[in-house]
């Protein structure tokens, strides 16, 4: 999941425990990895997610928008794991989903009991999936969610592709500002990121809810690395109130505005 050269093409992993979604070399249906879940070391019922960098299909000319991916995963006949790939049109603020597959009908061998590693492309199988509904944007995320039944096999993937006349994936990340807050809902340690391809000087604005300004910091940001700085630098060390906030971020046009969640 981790892109050893470009941060911005990192997917994200979400998941309540430090078992989840690994880059893997013991198996692949091409190259020589791919990425698995470990589903026997996972509570039951927990979900696990891998959600792409952020894709711009805003050019899109192939009707309907596809992805392909390859899946390999051994149903032990009574732990049905549950895998749903999703999408998002809006950076994650929601989600559409497209596909949902479980036990037998993930399977890609027969089933079984063993730790399961795929050892031919027999044991692949090619999945093609509509995401025609978010044809035409450019804040676009998929999202791969496993949810666990205790106890259950491997599930590994590998090749993922969407097939259309697109902008390409590197070109795009490799001229866009992305902004991230983390962790959110936020903690006393919260980091505000900034990553972008214009080395100069980064507005970032905090307003409530009802768009009322509550501070500002500029932020000194250098090309193409990942700029970080405390929340509690743009907030004076103010402690924000229990609420829904906006981040905006200012880097010369480009304006990116983030959602921001305090909790308890």
């Amino acid at each position: 999941p981790v892109n050893p050269t470009n941060a911005l093409m990192n997917w994200e992993v979400q998941s309540p425990s430090n078992t989840s979604w690994v880059r893997t070399t013991d198996a692949f249906a091409t190259g020589d990895a791919s990425v698995k879940i470990a589903c026997s070391s996972l509570s039951a019922t927990t979900k696990h997610s891998l959600v792409s960098p952020v894709i711009d299909v805003s050019n899109a000319t192939l009707s309907p928008l596809t992805m392909t991916y390859k899946v390999a995963y051994q149903y032990d006949g009574s732990h049905a794991d549950i895998l749903k790939v999703l999408v998002s049109k809006d950076c994650g603020e929601t989600w559409v989903t497209r596909q949902t597959k479980s036990g037998q009908t993930l399977a890609t061998v027969a089933n079984g009991t063993s730790a399961f590693t795929p050892t031919s492309a027999a044991e692949w199988r090619l999945e093609t999936v509509n995401i025609n509904n978010i044809a035409g944007e450019q804040g676009v995320l998929i999202r791969f969610e496993l949810t666990a039944a205790g106890q259950g096999e491997n599930l590994y993937i590998d090749d993922i592709n969407i097939l259309g006349k697109l902008v390409g994936l590197t070109e795009e990340m490799a001229n866009a500002t992305v902004l991230s807050v983390y962790p959110n809902p936020v903690t006393s340690q919260s980091q505000i990121g900034i990553s972008g391809v214009q080395t100069g000087n980064a507005i970032v604005t905090l307003f409530d809810i009802t768009g009322r300004q509550l501070a500002a910091k500029t932020i000194a940001v250098q090309a193409n690395i990942a700029n970080v700085v405390l929340l509690a630098d743009v907030t004076g060390g103010a402690v924000l109130p229990v609420g829904v906030y906006n981040v905006r971020m200012q880097q010369g046009n480009t304006v990116i505005n983030k959602r921001l969640v305090v909790s308890q």
